[in-house]
């Protein structure tokens, strides 16, 4: 019955600790993953490779022209009914060159998040009705940047950007949608699809970024299309399949320098923004899930062996004075 016991109680921590492990991954708050048509002048076609779904983005024919990525019902999700949520916003990102000749480049680019549907209030009276601090209203363009500095190449660049929202910013007589995209893409002249995988969004405390040396400050100059755009309707091509949501890793990038793009009217970002992680890896490596549950698995076993042998021990401890005394 005990040699029962024992056993029972080792696989209830075996079978406790690999739901622990499962349950550990931090929840993907984003579930549409479709990039669709914005700025870009093409649809966004889903495509699949080793595997893994990406989407590529054609007609790019300006610093601005990048397809995007409706991350708002995902941040809505994470705040919920707190009055603030600090969140991580993650994807890989690589450039399809025109001329192969370019393979290896660097491609800059700015990374931000563009408010579309905005009433006519924050349109025109942005001071007075919005309470938040990040996003900034420049001409009727309402934007959040993160960062001025990314840069991508024909390889796989991924990115973690960290950013604080309230429950002001999620006020949907403000907006419909929040874009994230990309822009001062300075050689945009030489790219024919920007392409994307990966997406999501997880709450900071449940996300484990990998330590990096985060990049300086990219600066406030924001840099926007002269019109404001209502949310497009998306555009999907192929059929979805086994998208690989999380894991995710990559070493440090460094920033390259700010340029302007091609003519478009210059605003000034004067809301202070938290400096974004951009970080940079050729093909970045998948966590396996099944690799940590694994290694969980096999340091319970180690653990629960232990314990076993001590209990035993302690048994035939107990056991050995009673011996002694039914000898005398």
């Amino acid at each position: 019955m005990k040699k029962l016991f024992t056993a029972g109680l080792a696989l209830f921590i075996v079978l406790s600790v690999c739901w622990m492990s499962i349950s550990a991954e931090p929840e993907n708050k984003l579930k549409n993953m479709d990039w669709v048509k914005f700025y870009n002048q093409s649809p966004v076609a889903k495509l699949q490779e080793s595997g893994v779904d990406y989407w590529s983005a054609p007609g790019i024919n300006s610093a601005w022209a990048s397809p995007g990525l409706d991350i708002y019902p995902a941040v809505k999700a994470a705040i919920g009914k707190e009055d603030e949520v600090s969140v991580y916003i993650v994807f890989d990102a690589r450039v399809k060159y025109t001329n192969t000749a370019d393979n290896g480049k660097d491609y800059p680019c700015g990374i931000l998040l563009r408010a579309t549907g905005i009433s006519a209030d924050i349109k025109d009276n942005f001071k007075e009705t919005y309470m938040g601090s990040a996003f900034v209203n420049s001409d009727g363009n309402v934007t959040c940047r993160f960062t001025t500095e990314a840069k991508i190449s024909d390889q796989w660049t991924h990115f973690e950007l960290q950013k604080d929202f309230t429950s002001d910013d999620t006020d949907d007589t403000f907006w419909t949608a929040w874009m994230l995209c990309l822009d001062r893409m300075t050689n945009s002249s030489s790219a024919s699809a920007l392409e994307f995988k990966n997406m999501g969004v997880y709450l900071e405390d449940e996300f484990s970024p990998t330590e990096t040396e985060a990049p300086a400050d990219g600066g406030t100059d924001n840099e926007e299309p002269a019109t404001n755009q209502a949310t497009p309707t998306p555009v999907i091509i192929n059929t979805p399949v086994n998208f690989n949501k999380y894991g995710i890793t990559f070493s440090t990038g460094v920033p390259v320098a700010d340029a302007n793009g091609s003519a478009t009217p210059a605003q000034t970002n004067a809301a202070a923004t938290k400096a974004a992680t951009p970080t940079a890896k050729t093909e970045p490596k998948k966590t396996s899930a099944g690799l940590i549950i694994a290694v969980a698995i096999g340091a319970v076993v180690i653990v629960s062996a232990a314990v076993i042998s001590c209990v035993l021990i302690l048994k035939k401890r107990n056991e050995a004075p009673q011996d002694e005394e039914e000898e005398n």
